[in-house]
């Protein structure tokens, strides 16, 4: 799972971003200053830093730059240009001003992890996907994935948004295996979209050709 460090001092709002965040897949801890922000990140390893600016005792960017370098959002009433030039220079991906939209927020933070997800897992809301461990967890329930299953769905991510055809799934992880044939890949496509649940329409049909991973939706 996801941890982000949310650092926000409008009690209010970073309790509604807290809670949003836990909501949607993420294990968010919600620091006001930026002391308690140290503290907390001296406990934890986080995988994402939301950044209020103005902390009551010193600012987001003066954070940034004490912490370990991890993927970055700065959230700020403080949307003028040297602001915000100073924020990505510090390595920010995203500087969101404020006020702005819960939904955009989400959409920005999926798109961040997305572009940063470790070669060796994936996660799709409450779903992780351990590519070395074979497993598929969701709500702390684990379960086994067949090895031919998981390659497949590496290849799609990997190759993601290249169409991977049938016949090259075939050759890089069936080969001869047991005489596989088209419908040995579509019905290890059935059995990963039984898996993702929701996250199965990620998987798109490519009529005649093979399959391909959407990472982003045309909705998001």
């Amino acid at each position: 799972m996801t941890r982000v460090l949310l650092v926000e001092d409008d009690r209010s709002l970073g309790e509604t971003l807290r809670d949003r965040l836990i909501k949607e897949g993420y294990e968010t801890s919600l620091a006001r200053t930026k002391a308690a922000a140290l503290v907390l990140a001296g406990q934890h390893a986080f995988d994402l830093y939301v950044f209020d600016i103005g902390l009551p005792d010193g600012t987001g960017f003066e954070l940034a730059g004490e912490l370990p370098a991890r993927p970055l959002i700065f959230l700020s009433a403080q949307g003028d240009s040297e602001s915000r030039l100073r924020g990505y220079d510090l390595g920010a991906e995203e500087y969101i001003p404020k006020p702005f939209h819960l939904r955009e927020l989400l959409i920005r933070i999926r798109h961040v992890m997305e572009n940063h997800m470790p070669t060796n897992r994936l996660e799709l809301g409450d779903l992780t996907i351990d590519f070395d461990g074979f497993t598929a967890t969701r709500g702390g329930q684990g379960e086994a994935i067949a090895p031919k299953d998981l390659g497949l769905l590496r290849l799609l991510v990997r190759q993601s948004p290249k169409v991977v055809s049938r016949d090259e799934a075939l050759n890089l992880l069936w080969g001869e295996d047991n005489f596989p044939s088209n419908r040995t890949v579509d019905n290890s496509v059935l059995r990963l979209r039984a898996l993702l649940g929701d996250a199965a329409v990620r998987i798109e049909s490519v009529r005649g050709v093979g399959y391909r991973w959407n990472a982003k939706l045309e909705n998001e």
